[in-house]
């Protein structure tokens, strides 16, 4: 992944749990933890109001984790069958999927304040 990407890709799996961090102590004693016909409210320091909160961010941090082990091995897969990623295809990978993770994230916290 060229430095560029990197870089970029970093802050933009940083974003959410940004995002979360300075939100969180703003929430009230009790916030929506899921947005389903049978809402369910938890308190913002249980277990279930953390996880609500960090689940997509720490599991954003890991995907682009994993992400950054698998381009090598990716690499040499594709450069064995004759058709290899290039370094910006990659990077465009990975921000697609950290982008997807961030507009879920936004969307979630976007959700759990209107309800408050």
């Amino acid at each position: 992944m060229p430095y560029a990407f990197y870089k970029v890709s970093v802050i933009v799996a940083f974003i959410p749990l940004a995002v979360s961090l300075i939100v969180f102590p703003f929430l009230p004693e009790m916030f929506p933890t899921r947005s389903s016909p049978s809402e369910v409210w938890s308190y913002k320091w249980s277990a279930n109001g953390i996880f609500a909160m960090f689940f997509v961010p720490s599991f954003s941090l890991f995907f682009f984790q994993i992400f950054r082990w698998l381009a090598p091995i990716m690499y040499e897969v594709g450069m064995n069958n004759g058709k290899p990623l290039t370094p910006k295809q990659w990077g465009a990978i990975v921000m697609f999927m950290l982008g997807t993770f961030m507009i879920i994230h936004m969307w979630y916290i976007g959700s759990v304040l209107s309800k408050i």
